[in-house]
């Protein structure tokens, strides 16, 4: 019983911090395709797609997927051949933002160091562990966690907690913050969330 109330005055305590960064923002770059038209976004401090060494077609279906679903390549040139990428704008998109066009984001394999911190966080209670792209999952009002917390790749709401002794609702502590890459982002899709303003 003891522990229950501890737990309980840490969830308080974690809430009534409150969140330090909602839908936070992304460095991306846009590039378009000068032969066919197409865009495509990269996360700022992966490789440059304007690079000699991607103008080569084995060498971008070898290496360019998309986000979403990184078994998938990224769509074709017309006529089967490389894309001829020119750098369009580089500017900052909200999680929220990115989430609505991971068909467009390349993830790289082997790419470079990204401008993003991924964030792992573990629930106190249940013990399950999630991601954030900069987003502090612990929210103010955590009664609405279930519509506030949603998933980067499937934009679904956090699974509810198995603890019903907290209304199913997770106390989150951050355990470690590194900088990512693409492609290890795109294999933890649906288990990075962002929090809803």
């Amino acid at each position: 019983m003891r522990v229950k109330k501890i737990l309980f005055a840490l969830a308080i305590i974690f809430i009534l911090a409150g969140t330090a960064f909602a839908d936070s923002r992304v460095e991306m770059i846009r590039w378009k395709c000068s032969d066919c038209g197409k865009e495509f976004y990269t996360f700022k401090g992966d490789y440059t797609l304007d690079d000699l060494v991607f103008r080569d077609h084995k060498h971008q279906s070898d290496t360019l997927f998309k986000l979403s679903n990184r078994n998938w390549h990224i769509d074709n040139c017309r006529g089967s051949k490389a894309h001829s990428f020119r750098r369009s704008n580089d500017r900052s998109y909200r999680v929220s933002e990115l989430s609505r066009m991971l068909n467009k984001i390349i993830a790289v394999r082997r790419g470079g160091s990204l401008r993003v911190n991924l964030i792992e966080w573990r629930c106190k209670l249940c013990g399950k562990t999630f991601y954030s792209l900069g987003d502090n999952l612990n929210i103010k009002r955590s009664d609405k966690q279930h519509d506030k917390v949603l998933s980067l790749g499937s934009r679904r709401s956090i699974p509810r907690c198995s603890n019903r002794d907290n209304h199913n609702i997770h106390v989150f502590e951050r355990r470690r913050s590194s900088s990512a890459r693409s492609w290890e982002i795109a294999g933890l899709l649906d288990d990075i969330y962002w929090v809803k303003d």
